[in-house]
């Protein structure tokens, strides 16, 4: 039997264009799209950052695999591993997964990274006054900018938009580029391992298919399902940053999009999102000032730099968490 290739291949589009599958690529994620019931996300920054946001009207999102959790994918690779290894192998496209992770063992690897695509996330939070936060990205001193979500995500998908236009429209369609995923991070195991189960039910309703090659297809396609899963799971340690994450991919084929800063001994990939008209849009609805600002001036420099640049209707509030010593 063929072992499952991981990655996105463009052989593989000829059996996607046969095969009614390319559905399970574009329906929503359970439980996740469908938990934006709010219209502000929040960006935990230093000053220098503050003023790069509104200076250069511009937010940088990074690659998957540079954010703050070291486990991030792998957490939920393990997890779906497990799942599928102690699933009864009762159909050709189960015995497809389980010969996936022994290969994905062999050579020590995990199937969220792809040859032909980068993937970004944009990481917010939906608290806009989280200790946790204040204390891991601005030293609590810093601001808590609340963004209006609907405008950021229209920002990406027009962005997403002009990065693929030289790409084959079919190849966007079939492979899902152009669809952006986002929405709140589950931390919980048990949800999320209901998630997986439901998913497995799903794909496991097309074992009416026969040839050997539709099965490798389907199998394949539940991977790339859950490559889209995999960011928007994370272990139940990091709940504390109840994070809300908007995900895109970029083909590798458009890496003039990419640029590189330095952080410390690293060098971190990312991208630049413009922000059309920061001022017009009202891109940014509230601006929170850190628990260790505690002085009124700090306010009073926020509200003047704001009027200077027209941004009179933002909310500029302090914390409300009680520190004692600064």
């Amino acid at each position: 039997m063929q072992f499952i290739n991981l990655t996105n291949t463009e052989e593989l589009i000829n059996y996607f264009k046969k095969e009614d599958l390319y559905k399970y690529l574009i329906k929503d994620l359970k439980k996740i799209n469908k938990n934006i019931k709010f219209n502000n996300i929040f960006h935990y920054s230093n000053t220098k950052s503050l003023f790069n946001i509104l200076e250069k009207e511009e937010l940088w999102i990074t690659r998957y695999d540079f954010l703050n959790d070291k486990s991030e994918g792998h957490y939920f690779w393990n997890l779906l591993f497990e799942i599928i290894k102690n699933e009864k192998i009762d159909s050709k496209f189960i015995k497809l997964l389980h010969q996936s992770i022994e290969f994905n063992k062999k050579i020590n690897t995990y199937p969220i990274d792809s040859s032909e695509w980068d993937f970004f996330i944009l990481s917010l939070s939906i608290n806009p006054d989280s200790l946790t936060l204040w204390s891991n990205y601005s030293n609590n001193d810093g601001y808590c900018i609340g963004f209006n979500s609907s405008n950021v995500i229209k920002s990406i998908i027009k962005f997403n938009k002009e990065q693929n236009k030289k790409l084959e429209k079919d190849i966007n369609v079939i492979l899902n580029i152009d669809k952006i995923e986002y929405g709140k991070v589950i931390y919980d195991k048990n949800e999320q391992i209901k998630i997986i189960n439901d998913e497995l039910k799903d794909f496991k309703k097309e074992d009416k298919l026969t040839n050997d090659e539709k099965f490798l297809v389907l199998a394949v396609t539940f991977i790339e399902r859950m490559r889209l899963y995999s960011f928007f799971f994370k272990n139940n340690l990091f709940k504390q940053e109840e994070e809300f994450r908007i995900v895109f991919s970029i083909s590798k084929k458009n890496n003039e999009f990419i640029n590189y800063r330095d952080r410390g001994s690293l060098v971190i990939p990312f991208i630049i999102l413009k922000l059309d008209n920061i001022i017009k849009t009202n891109y940014i609805e509230l601006i929170k000032i850190g628990p260790k600002n505690k002085e009124e001036i700090c306010k009073l420099g926020l509200k003047k730099y704001l009027e200077k640049k027209k941004m009179n209707n933002v909310v500029i509030e302090n914390s409300e968490i009680p520190l004692r010593y600064l």
